[in-house]
């Protein structure tokens, strides 16, 4: 994928080099929910992935990231979706995951899909903006207990 550059912000694909800082990121994203550095290393690994960061330039800040995979071949999975607390609400997330569900058509996969805590309305008034729609609860989802909802969008 070619660097894109919007608004002082990089969008490139996540490499190794990339772990410590995402792992940064993620730790203030989710805190006690944070996968650990050899998960976000598997992703970025994984055949068929799609692991973009957002890097502010020209500080080479790491500010968000998103990764999403194919499974089955015929559904498009945002595994997480993280933008630093600091920049939210300018854009950045629904930038990412705009360039996922590109991926995912371009890969022939037309149904995207996420999971998001059910009290994480700020996340969920984003996903609903971008056309996904609520479609099942999943109780007990996260290490805490928290439920989760299902979210998906028909990308075609």
């Amino acid at each position: 994928m070619d660097q894109k550059i919007i608004d002082e912000v990089i969008f490139r694909k996540a490499d190794d080099k990339d772990l410590t800082n995402l792992y940064r990121l993620e730790i203030k994203c989710f805190r006690e929910d944070a996968y650990p550095p050899q998960l976000l290393l598997f992703y970025m690994r994984f055949p068929k992935n799609f692991f973009i960061l957002a890097e502010k330039i020209p500080e080479k800040i790491i500010i968000g990231y998103i990764i999403g995979i194919i499974e089955g071949g015929e559904t498009g999975h945002i595994i997480s979706i993280c933008v630093d607390p600091g920049f939210r609400r300018r854009g950045i997330g629904s930038r990412l995951m705009i360039m996922a569900e590109k991926y995912f058509v371009e890969e022939r996969v037309c149904i995207s899909k996420l999971e998001v805590r059910v009290d994480n309305e700020e996340a969920m008034k984003m996903y609903k903006k971008l056309g996904y729609d609520i479609v099942d609860i999943l109780k007990r989802y996260y290490k805490d207990g928290g439920d989760a909802y299902l979210m998906i969008k028909k990308l075609c």
